[in-house]
């Protein structure tokens, strides 16, 4: 495209975002951007990213949609768009409004925990907050950082708070709360040395000393020990005590907060 850049002023492009992960695509469409606007072009795009709708890019973006059998240009997009782009993601912040007071979305590891959080420290508040678990295979850092973009967009009356691990701090800092859709981030427990990010972090170090490690080969053939997640998480939400969950009761005092 950049080497043909001077052969026309528009491009015709079928799904570029096709079998690329979050952070190329995200990359991508930030190329068209420089692109077009660099060169004074036009893309003209068949897509099915999410990324058309947050921030910057759903305000340089013209969509084309049919209504009565002709070619609409809008700049907002419309309903059936929404729902072609985002569709699960806003069925179900929708749908949570009449029974929730708070929505939560995490990274997919996360959830269980922050339940099991609740559990122990605002079981009166069990049932007014959603702990969204129906998109587990969609919440990447980048992901749950469109889907806070989006949500802000779309003026849902059911506050949704976007919880993050301790190492996304750098990648959420230009996020601004507003429009009901607030962030939370993890601090990092510097006392944990043995596991520096992720939810794990949060608990005690010595948790960690010699347990839950399986022994696997690398791509090379080489034996190492690998951190076996699922081990702990399951261990930890059995014998989970207030003790070891202290580092979630700021969190906990985050959605008292909101809901208040």
């Amino acid at each position: 495209m950049y080497h043909s850049r001077d052969e026309g002023d528009i491009f015709l492009i079928d799904e570029p975002e096709l079998h690329l992960n979050w952070s190329l695509e995200l990359k991508l469409f930030e190329y068209f951007k420089y692109f077009c606007q660099s060169f004074k072009k036009q893309i003209i795009a068949a897509t099915h990213s999410t990324i058309v709708g947050i921030p910057p890019f759903i305000s340089l973006t013209t969509f084309l949609g049919r209504r009565d059998g002709k070619i609409i240009a809008s700049q907002v997009m419309s309903n059936e768009m929404q729902e072609e782009l985002l569709g699960k993601s806003i069925r179900l912040a929708s749908s949570m409004t009449a029974s929730a007071k708070l929505a939560i979305y995490s990274e997919g590891n996360n959830i269980s925990y922050i339940e099991k959080a609740i559990s122990m420290y605002a079981p009166a508040l069990k049932e007014s907050i959603k702990v969204v678990d129906e998109l587990k295979d969609k919440t990447s850092i980048e992901q749950l950082a469109a889907l806070f973009k989006h949500f802000q967009s779309i003026s849902l009356p059911t506050p949704i708070l976007f919880v993050w691990d301790c190492d996304a701090e750098n990648k959420v800092n230009d996020l601004v709360e507003g429009n009901n859709v607030f962030k939370y981030v993890f601090k990092q427990n510097p006392k944990n040395t043995h596991i520096t990010k992720g939810i794990e972090n949060l608990f005690p170090k010595t948790y960690f000393l010699g347990n839950y490690y399986k022994n696997t080969t690398d791509g090379y053939g080489a034996k190492i020990q690998k951190f076996d997640k699922q081990a702990f998480q399951k261990n930890m939400l059995t014998k989970a005590t207030v003790r070891n969950f202290v580092l979630f009761r700021p969190l906990i005092q985050r959605m008292r907060a909101i809901i208040k």
